[in-house]
């Protein structure tokens, strides 16, 4: 005979009675919380990478221009799916971190950033039921004059949080900030100076400084010159004498190359006396422009070994057949390649 189920009214009460615990275990988002689950950790946030600025875009930065100030943003965190109570943890600067990662060879090419140099705040509280906080340092411009091309390292440590533990393999922040790449470079007037090489093609007396009767100015395009080959000594040349090249202020030379010859090669070659020197595009790089031409630009000074004050002549060369032409414009030094990279743009 069949027996029928029969319910306990007692054991009926004690499921409902763990169910009811079960539930108030969870929080309101759900997540259970075990009493054994470890406390929170405090760490820096980006998993221990060496944080890069501007490399980083998780790593906000702006410039106060009226104030002389570069603020940069980072911030902290705390793992585990405990309530988080509000805390207060130290900010300090680790410059003895800094030094001996320069002597391990692992921040190549650094410059310790200087106290003067830098405010950070003391502490950061991250508020109750948070995750974490974001902190703001602020970079001097003014005590940074003259570091403009220097990448500069800080080490920031996480100490004596108010409550809960650091995390020691993540409580210590290595900040490289590259200060050119943030502030950019300052373009200076691009105008003659002493021992500059510049020659802008803008006027007819410029072009009549050429020695060279197969050089003509492009009609329609004020600033453009065309060279082509027009004899049988298998090269023409475009010659400009008596040029005086400051390579310690100005190592830097560059060209503005409009249509280059189909047919044949194009070179720049110096002659200071003693010998000549050979620039060839591809003993430089270049950089192109909207309107389709070229900066080709070169370091004279290390190509040729050269520096200090030279006097040379400066000759446009082109080789191939008869009619193969180069379109070029100006023809200058610069300080710097950065000046050529970021200050032409058009």
């Amino acid at each position: 005979m069949k027996q029928e189920p029969t319910f306990n009214f007692y054991s009926i009460c004690g499921t409902v009675a763990l169910l009811i615990g079960f539930l108030l275990s969870c929080t309101k988002t759900g997540d259970i919380i075990a009493d054994d689950y470890p406390n929170p950790k405090i760490y820096w946030t980006g998993s221990g990478e060496i944080i890069r600025i501007p490399e980083s875009d998780r790593y906000p930065y702006k410039i106060d221009e009226e104030n002389q100030k570069v603020y940069i943003t980072l911030g902290f965190s705390t793992s585990g799916l405990k309530n988080r109570d509000a805390f207060t943890v130290n900010l300090v600067v680790d410059r003895d971190t800094i030094h001996q990662l320069q002597q391990e060879g692992a921040l190549p090419n650094t410059i310790d950033l200087e106290p003067d140099m830098i405010d950070i705040p003391p502490s950061a509280t991250v508020e109750q039921g948070k995750d974490g906080a974001l902190i703001q340092l602020s970079l001097d411009m003014t005590a940074l004059a003259g570091h403009e091309d220097d990448t500069l390292a800080l080490a920031i440590r996480l100490d004596s949080p108010s409550q809960y533990e650091l995390n020691p393999a993540l409580s210590t922040a290595i900040v490289l900030i590259n200060y050119r790449a943030i502030i950019g470079i300052s373009c200076p007037d691009d105008e003659a100076s002493p021992g500059r090489i510049f020659i802008p093609f803008e006027t007819s007396e410029d072009v009549d400084g050429w020695d060279y009767d197969g050089l003509q100015p492009v009609p329609g395009a004020p600033g453009q010159l065309t060279i082509t080959r027009n004899n049988d000594d298998g090269y023409g040349i475009a010659v400009k004498w008596d040029q005086l090249f400051n390579l310690d202020e100005y190592p830097y030379l560059a060209m503005r190359v409009y249509e280059e010859p189909t047919d044949g090669v194009w070179l720049l070659k110096f002659y200071n006396g003693l010998a000549d020197y050979v620039l060839r595009p591809e003993n430089g790089t270049y950089k192109q422009l909207s309107d389709g031409s070229r900066i080709y630009y070169w370091n004279f000074a290390e190509a040729t070994g050269l520096s200090g004050e030279v006097s040379s002549n400066i000759q446009v060369v082109i080789e191939g057949p008869n009619g193969q032409s180069l379109t070029y414009g100006w023809l200058k030094t610069y300080q710097e390649q950065d000046i050529i990279l970021q200050c032409i743009t058009e």
